[in-house]
């Protein structure tokens, strides 16, 4: 079997899936969430607004939750 990667546009998905869905040698598996587009947007404008001075490197937060 062949594994196929397709990326569709939020408007077209569900026309999409009914097309697929009629093709009954087709198999369609949903992985990962999905994230909603203002999701997306409130977190990039988080990074932005961040001050690099006040962030802390991953290893020491990560080694702080495995001291608790």
């Amino acid at each position: 079997m062949k594994n196929i990667i397709l990326s569709v546009s939020d408007s077209e998905y569900d026309f999409f899936i009914q097309l697929i869905k009629k093709f009954d040698f087709l198999e369609i598996k949903k992985e990962g969430i999905d994230i909603s587009k203002e999701h997306q947007q409130f977190v990039l404008n988080r990074i932005k607004s961040s001050n690099p001075a006040e962030l802390i490197e991953w290893d020491l937060v990560k080694n702080k939750f495995k001291t608790m």
